[in-house]
């Protein structure tokens, strides 16, 4: 399954507080943008995915995933509008320290911009990324409104571990959406039984998680590898796992 690129979203402070501006930004990115500027040519490393829980897991779904999906900057001008954009600066933690971040970073900068949004491009490193992205205060105090990472397919291909679907609020993920509807969709996951009712049940949490804008997918990937004839016993991850790896004497 490999790797997802994912945008995440600050629900408690504006301008990303409200539910149109969210959307507006689904509909200002493009994954082909992300992942030709990630990867270039090489596209047996990359797909443009619709699904929150990975293409090729269990519970793929499309489900509400147009605006993501299919660049629309009218669109994006259209939800700003609705939702009352008034210029208030998007504040993005970019880290330069790795390709991912800085080129990846970079896109989403300018897509934004180019759909009319007032942008702080805060250049940082990772670590400062990983600890401020737990401020929950004011942009004043350290806050942010945004932010790019990536989880494996191993994380996200189940409703159960990705970080993103609980709609949890204070105890959610940082971004801290809060929405009972969401919860309700996690919880009728979990209670399903059988196959076909938790492949339906996953379909309800996408469509709810892309319509409040719990976080966006913009690719999936995978990493190339390589290693020595003298070692056995590689598992396919989209991690590095070191047990069961032997050396061949």
């Amino acid at each position: 399954l490999g790797k997802s690129v994912q945008i995440v979203l600050n629900h408690t402070l504006p301008p990303l507080d409200n539910i149109k501006v969210r959307q507006a930004v689904q509909a200002a990115l493009s994954q082909q943008d992300f992942m030709t500027t990630l990867f270039g040519n090489r596209k047996e490393v990359y797909t443009l995915c619709p699904a929150i829980f990975m293409c090729g897991g269990p519970y793929e779904t499309d489900a509400n995933s147009a605006r993501y999906m299919n660049k629309n900057i009218e669109l994006a001008k259209q939800l700003m509008k609705e939702g009352g954009y008034d210029g208030t600066p998007i504040v993005y933690m970019h880290p330069t320290d790795g390709k991912l971040q800085m080129d990846g970073g970079a896109v989403l900068v300018d897509s934004l911009k180019k759909a009319g949004f007032t942008v702080r491009d805060d250049l940082i490193d990772t670590a400062t990324m990983f600890s401020r992205r737990n401020n929950k205060g004011p942009i004043s105090a350290g806050g942010w409104n945004m932010f790019l990472t990536a989880f494996g397919g191993d994380a996200l291909m189940d409703p159960l571990t990705n970080p993103y679907v609980t709609g949890a609020c204070d105890k959610a993920f940082v971004g801290w959406p809060c929405d009972k509807e969401l919860q309700d969709a996690w919880q009728a996951f979990l209670n399903a039984d059988g196959v076909e009712a938790r492949k339906a049940a996953a379909a309800k949490v996408q469509a709810r998680s892309n319509e409040i804008v719990t976080f966006i997918p913009m690719g999936q990937y995978s990493d190339y590898a390589a290693w020595s004839k003298k070692v056995t016993g590689w598992i396919d991850s989209p991690v590095l796992l070191y047990w069961n790896v032997e050396k061949k004497n």
